[in-house]
């Protein structure tokens, strides 16, 4: 590629302007230096969940909540508590008539000596079905931004509220995380939820609304654009306006970028930053990923790596007794590309599985030692890359090279 020409263009791409824009504008939250304090996202939360206060959403973030509870909690089978049981058919199919709601947030427990604070409780009034009585609902939502459970948090807020709950009373909970630090609760009965859940699922919807007031507008964006924020701990969440403005971004300029990577991990000799080179490169690959079926000796092949092993694995049985060598197979079917990146002998990868840390690159061949191999009649065997795109930024991929390789030795694989 030419990169005076792409470095010129990415100096006049109006998408690198906004991100630019985007990225050097501060949220309210920031300014005021509260952005990755988790008391300031518990006190946006509570604004949002209760149904008196002057967003006039009334009900519906609290209905939003329910859904997005039920959808993870069927995700993760995590439907145990009597309460999530109970309430699944009727949130799903909207039976649930939520009359208001309030919040509470910090509320303090204590149970068998074991103290705690609740970080968000939000308590409603609801009817069931067609029933003429009013229940009582608590989603006790354990939020953390930057931090993990500690002194079993989740198991006292559970047996906490399951205790104090009345006759006809339902509690649900919740463990509230940024994605980019995934986490689990100790309790089992905790469904997981990220902020980025939240802002897909809630926020953004919520914000779109055509009669929502300019005031209640602003405080939305404004939170939203405090998620998106960069720290050093990274961000909570992702908005939409982000996402296109950098899948833009990645579409004009990835050869550039990639090129650009390329040259700082053959500069430095810091491991984790060739491994995070690669990483990319797999991933940037994957995007132009191949969902083709291919047919080899009548079976038809959905998975590309499994078809390519078996062709593999056809040509060392039909070479048995020729005293065949992992060279001869790299010989057989090479194509233009490093070899070492499609087959690596056994106890190679092994070693450099078992010391990758010290900067050792395993390929795209697995992570793990119970690896699929094939074995040849010296006693050793050999791993096959996993990694077989049809093309790579538009241009011929291993996949389509080894295609080309296979047909002039008059093998057989047609695309159905």
């Amino acid at each position: 590629m030419n990169y005076v020409d792409a470095i010129i263009e990415f100096n006049n791409d109006p998408n690198v302007r906004k991100l630019r824009e985007f990225y050097s504008s501060k949220s309210f939250p920031e300014i005021l230096g509260v952005s990755r304090r988790e008391l300031s996202h518990s006190a946006f939360l509570a604004w949002l969940f209760s149904s008196a206060e002057s967003h006039m959403f009334g009900i519906q973030p609290v209905m939003q909540l329910l859904e997005l509870y039920v959808k993870n909690a069927l995700e993760q089978q995590r439907i145990g508590s009597d309460a999530a049981q109970k309430l699944l058919n009727p949130i799903l199919t909207r039976q649930i008539d939520l009359l208001s709601s309030s919040v509470v947030t910090e509320e303090y427990v204590e149970i068998a000596k074991k103290k705690g604070r609740a970080d968000i409780v939000i308590s409603c009034d609801m009817r069931i079905g067609k029933e003429n009585s009013v229940n009582k609902l608590r989603i006790v939502v354990e939020n953390k931004v930057y931090s993990t459970e500690h002194d079993n948090q989740t198991e006292i807020y559970y047996e906490y509220y399951s205790k104090c709950r009345k006759s006809g009373e339902f509690a649900l909970y919740i463990y509230l995380y940024p994605s980019s630090h995934p986490t689990n609760p100790e309790c089992g009965y905790f469904v997981c939820i990220t902020y980025q859940d939240i802002l897909d699922s809630i926020l953004t919807p919520l914000t779109n609304y055509s009669n929502i007031s300019p005031r209640t507008r602003f405080i939305m964006e404004e939170y939203i654009n405090c998620l998106s924020a960069t720290s050093d701990d990274g961000q909570l969440a992702l908005s939409q306006e982000e996402k296109e403005l950098l899948s833009s971004f990645w579409e004009s300029h990835n050869s550039l970028i990639m090129a650009a990577i390329a040259a700082f991990a053959d500069a430095t000799d810091d491991p984790s930053i060739k491994e995070a080179s690669k990483v990319i490169a797999t991933v940037n690959g994957r995007r132009d990923r191949d969902h083709s079926k291919y047919k080899y000796k009548g079976k038809v092949y959905s998975k590309k790596t499994d078809l390519v092993r078996t062709v593999v694995s056809d040509y060392v049985e039909s070479c048995k007794g020729t005293g065949l060598t992992l060279k001869d197979v790299k010989d057989y079917f090479y194509f233009q590309s490093s070899m070492d990146n499609v087959f690596m002998d056994y106890d190679e990868y092994l070693d450099n599985l078992r010391n990758r840390d010290s900067g050792k690159w395993v390929g795209f061949f697995g992570n793990r030692e119970d690896i699929f191999r094939v074995s040849l009649e010296d006693d050793t065997a050999f791993v096959i890359s996993n990694n077989w795109p049809l093309t790579v930024n538009g241009k011929e991929g291993e996949f389509k090279k080894l295609l080309r390789r296979l047909a002039a030795k008059g093998i057989i694989v047609e695309q159905v």
